[in-house]
């Protein structure tokens, strides 16, 4: 699955990181307003999709074959 693709692995992992940083912002209302800030949780929904294919995405220099792809 990660096989010689662990540069893209890992920004995908950094923006997974991210995400979360961003969802508990929203949620525990880091500007000091009451209440859920729906626009920033929406904007770490937005940020897991980029994130996930990054994780599963190859390196652009790893050939399939050293990826294991059929």
């Amino acid at each position: 699955m990660l096989k010689g693709s662990w540069k893209t692995t890992v920004l995908g992992w950094l923006g997974l990181v991210t995400a979360v940083g961003l969802a508990a912002t929203a949620l525990l209302g880091g500007d000091g307003a009451e209440g859920v800030d729906w626009n920033g949780l929406w904007e770490s929904v937005i940020v897991v999709f980029p994130s996930l294919a990054a994780i599963f995405a190859r390196d652009n220099n790893v050939s399939s074959e050293a990826a294991g792809a059929n």
